[in-house]
């Protein structure tokens, strides 16, 4: 398999690689401390050593730091809870380059604490024989299921032997972007439904700090919250098309001493700064809490893009991370109360690879793994046993919200709740908690998820696709919606026909009841002059006069900047446009 992936570039490009972590000249530990490793004792004797207290300055790209640098004269350094990451700064001229790093502490804040527990005793009057458990996602960007077992062997098996965790293997993606799968687990709504719905979003030209994310339903009950990102330009919220957040969002926020580190370092991107990667950085910032809230609640979401997102490599970049959270976290029994979600967006959605079947399947199936206490198994036994079912069963993000949503309140998932909850009908709900039995007949319609997107059906490869007559039909009609979407975009050169490349076949899908049956064709072709490679599904009805679009269309190779023009000409571009658009100038 290894090799015959190789040829379509699955495993081409190099992921980046970090310093090495030993040459690290300074930690912390979990009393606030700065400590000199013991490898450099006396260093502190031949250098000049400091630190600056850094924060977020307005918003998620700024930082602004203290003006005094603060002397590191002792191996221990105790620092002051006000800053919650510093940049250490050592100048030895005579015999060693300058030294620069960053860390962050995780102090536990006065004000803070005092809010959580008053929330949690009012939570716990209101459900008194409620268990409540933190809660830790961990995602990693663009990791399938099968490259999640490539590549991340040592951490599947660990989490499968030592803690029991459930791995799914029917997770479908909803749509393409990490922005649109990430946005339903943690809302619950689609992201144009932030606007037509839940009010908060006004699409692209507002920030998100209105919306409902699940963070703060959880610091409503009474836990802290922690959130981290790394490659900030480019991360969940925030690009060229989206605005991030105006005020901070939760109680402490990793991604500061992420954006910290690219301004001092000249830039971001590689996830590689001089001694640490962002994988070590953020996968720390978990221990951390796991160690300074053992024994209160909250709710962490870390979300770790660099490496993994440009290169299906780079999901390798994650193991020894991963695998050494994990371990530590088992070793320390720092999740004896706390459900730990190891999950993705979906798998590689650009590239050679994608073009193939299998490429295009993995695209669509991301990643999930969830482990939960043994005691928690225990107690809610039918409501996990349900878990495990539905990791064989056809799933997606609105399920994991709905899940997190009983997280809340378990006395909803005890296992005479369930059965009464199992009663009722909720087969064609959107979001099913992934504690209740999804049916075994459950499709793509029920989950609300696309056709384009949706892994369910056997499709049939249509020989010399670029002779059917309806393939060219279906293409045509594909070519054509684009250039409807442009239309409006006068910097957009029309797109053409290149090539039809492939397409596959699934006969007579109904797509609601008493609706006229239709062929579902999933047709990839190139276009000129931008030489993009897109895949569409189209539905086509047996005669061939009727078709509508299943979906969005997709672009699967990479688009650089040919549609950079678009976010020049209006504030209404979107990534999707950009992808479409080659820039006549």
């Amino acid at each position: 398999m290894v090799k015959a992936i190789t040829s379509y570039g699955i495993l081409r490009d190099k992921p980046p690689r970090c310093f090495n972590r030993s040459q690290m000249k300074f930690r912390t530990d979990s009393h606030s401390n700065l400590i000199l490793d013991d490898k450099y004792a006396g260093y502190l004797e031949r250098a000049d050593c400091c630190y600056l207290g850094f924060e977020r300055d307005g918003d998620d790209m700024k930082v602004r730091s203290t003006s005094t640098c603060y002397p590191i004269s002792s191996p221990c350094t105790p620092i002051p809870t006000r800053f919650d990451f510093i940049l250490v700064r050592c100048d030895s001229p005579i015999t060693e380059r300058k030294y620069q790093d960053a860390f962050g502490f995780l102090h536990r804040k006065p004000r803070v604490e005092a809010g959580a527990e008053l929330r949690r005793r009012r939570a716990k009057n209101l459900h008194p024989h409620a268990d409540q458990l933190s809660v830790v996602i961990l995602g990693l960007d663009s990791v399938s299921h099968m490259n999640f077992q490539r590549y991340l062997p040592k951490t599947r098996d660990f989490l499968r032997r030592n803690l029991s965790g459930i791995e799914f293997y029917g997770r479908n993606k909803v749509s393409e972007s990490t922005f649109e799968n990430v946005v339903p687990t943690l809302t619950g709504w689609k992201t144009g439904e932030l606007s037509s719905r839940a009010h908060c979003w006004k699409e692209h030209s507002a920030q998100f700090d209105a919306c409902p994310f699940i963070w703060k339903r959880f610091a409503d009950e009474g836990y802290r919250t922690v959130y981290g990102e790394d490659v900030i330009k480019i991360s969940t919220f925030l690009d060229s098309t989206l605005n991030g957040f105006r005020d901070p969002v939760v109680h402490y926020d990793f991604r500061t001493l992420i954006r910290g580190l690219e301004i001092a370092e000249g830039g971001g991107g590689s996830g590689c700064f001089q001694h640490q990667s962002s994988h070590d950085i953020l996968t720390d910032s978990i221990l951390k809490a796991s160690v300074a809230f053992q024994h209160r609640l909250f709710f962490q979401f870390v979300w770790l893009t660099s490496g993994t997102h440009d290169c299906a490599q780079g999901a390798k970049l994650a193991e020894e991370p991963v695998h050494r959270l994990l371990t530590t976290l088992a070793q320390e029994h720092l999740l004896n109360n706390t459900v730990f979600i190891l999950m993705s967006d979906h798998g590689m959605t650009f590239g050679n690879y994608v073009q193939l079947e299998q490429g295009m399947l993995e695209s669509r199936m991301p990643m999930l793994n969830i482990v939960f206490p043994p005691w928690f198994r225990a107690k809610y036994s039918l409501a996990v046993g349900n878990v495990e079912k539905n990791s064989r069963r056809l799933s997606t993000p609105f399920d994991l919200h709905a899940m997190l949503l009983d997280l809340l309140n378990t006395e909803g998932i005890k296992d005479g709740a369930i059965r009464r909850r199992q009663s009722r009908h909720y087969a064609n709900q959107r979001g099913i908690s992934l504690f209740l039995e999804i049916p075994k007949n459950r499709t793509c319609e029920m989950a609300d998820i696309d056709e384009h997107w949706c892994i369910c059906g056997g499709k049939v490869p249509v020989p010399e696709p670029g002779l059917n007559v309806r393939v060219q039909q279906a293409v045509r009609f594909a070519i054509e919606s684009l250039n409807h979407k442009l239309e409006d975009f006068r910097v957009c050169a029309p797109l053409r026909l290149k090539l039809i490349l492939a397409a596959r076949k699934l006969e007579s899908v109904q797509q609601a009841k008493n609706s006229t049956p239709m062929d579902r064709y999933d047709v990839t072709f190139q276009v000129g002059p931008s030489d993009g490679i897109f895949e569409a599904t189209v539905m086509v009805e047996k005669d061939g006069r009727v078709m509508k679009l299943g979906g969005p269309i997709s672009r699967i190779n990479a688009y650089k900047k040919q549609g950079d023009c678009i976010d020049k000409d209006t504030r209404h571009g979107t990534q999707e446009l950009r992808s479409y658009c080659f820039c006549l100038n």
